[in-house]
C-alpha cells in the first residue's frame, strides 16, 4: 500500500535511511502515472529510475514531481542504473531539485554563479591529484590552466578546468580515471558532477 508523500517528506525518508545505514527500496508514483524508484544499500543510494530514465536523467524526472504515493520495501531491488556521484551528492541534489551534469547543464544557473568557497585549497587538491598521472610538471600545468588561479571563481568555472586539466593526461582510461577522483574529493563537496 503506498501512502501520499509530499516533496520534503520524501526527502526526509531518505535522509533517514542514508542516515541510519538503512537498505531498501522506495517506489513513487504520481497521478498521472509517473513513477520512479530509488534503491538505497546501507545507506548508500545506488540505484535511481524513472520509467526508462535511469541514473541522472532518472533523478530530473523525480525532482520535478511535487506530490506523489512513495512505498517503502525492505528489500532492495537492485537495477543498473549507471554511474552515479556519491550519495552525499544525489541527497543534495534532490533537496536543492535541481540535477547537475556537467556544470553548464540547464536550470542551475544560480549554483553555476555560486562562488568557490576556497578556491586556493581546490587547486591544490587538482594539482596534487594530477601529480599522481603527470608527475613534477603538475604545478606548472595546473598554474597554466588555472591562470594561476584567476580562472576558477565560480562553480561553473570548475567543469572547464577540470576538462582542460584531464586532456593533459595521456591514456583515456587514466584521464577518466582523474575525473572520478575529483568527483570523489571535490564534487561532493560542491553537490556537482564533473563529466
Amino acid at each position: 500500500m503506498t501512502e501520499p508523500y509530499t516533496y520534503e517528506s520524501f526527502i526526509k525518508i531518505i535522509e533517514d535511511m542514508v542516515n541510519n545505514k538503512e537498505s531498501g527500496s522506495l517506489y513513487l508514483r504520481t497521478d498521472d502515472n509517473r513513477s520512479g524508484f530509488i534503491g538505497i544499500r546501507q545507506g548508500e543510494i545506488e540505484t535511481v529510475v524513472s520509467g526508462n530514465f535511469r541514473g541522472l536523467e532518472a533523478m530530473k524526472v523525480i525532482t520535478g514531481l511535487s506530490s506523489f504515493h512513495c512505498r517503502k520495501d525492505s528489500a532492495l531491488l537492485s537495477i543498473s542504473s549507471g554511474d552515479l556521484p556519491s550519495t552525499h551528492s544525489l541527497v543534495n541534489m534532490l533537496k536543492l531539485r535541481e540535477v547537475n551534469e556537467g556544470l553548464f547543464s540547464a536550470g542551475q544557473e544560480v549554483r553555476a554563479e555560486e562562488t568557490v568557497a576556497d578556491a586556493p585549497a581546490v587547486i591544490k587538491t587538482l594539482c596534487e591529484l594530477m601529480h599522481d598521472y603527470i608527475g613534477p610538471a603538475a604545478p606548472i600545468v595546473c598554474d597554466d590552466i588555472t591562470q594561476g588561479g584567476k580562472r576558477l571563481q565560480h562553480i561553473s568555472d570548475l567543469d572547464g578546468i577540470i576538462t582542460d586539466l584531464a586532456k593533459e593526461i595521456g591514456p583515456f582510461d587514466e584521464a577518466e580515471e582523474f575525473k572520478r577522483r575529483v568527483n570523489e574529493e571535490i564534487g561532493s563537496q560542491y553537490s556537482v558532477v564533473i563529466t
